[in-house]
């Protein structure tokens, strides 16, 4: 499995609603994918990252921002480019 990390705030909420509707059209089946929101308005971006991260189950980690939209196949790239002790960008 892999945990799809998204940091988020209360004034974006249009912004997350967008990444979570394309992330679950592209892929429905939930076991493939962890989606850990991380929302605090009084941490900055990196403590949120970082709460997240703690909080993923999955064996591979992704960090998105919640203004993308995914590609089709953009997990199983990433997938094939992520490798232990390796920061992929």
């Amino acid at each position: 499995m892999i945990s799809l990390i998204i940091p988020v705030t209360s004034q974006n909420k249009d912004y997350t609603d967008n990444i979570l509707k394309n992330i679950k059209e592209l892929y429905p089946n939930n076991d493939e994918i962890e989606i850990i929101i991380e929302e605090n308005n009084n941490v900055t971006l990196g403590v949120n990252y970082n709460n997240a991260v703690s909080k993923a189950k999955g064996d591979k980690i992704i960090l998105l921002h919640n203004d993308m939209i995914l590609s089709p196949g953009f997990i199983e790239t990433m997938d094939k480019h992520i490798v232990k002790g390796r920061i992929t960008t």
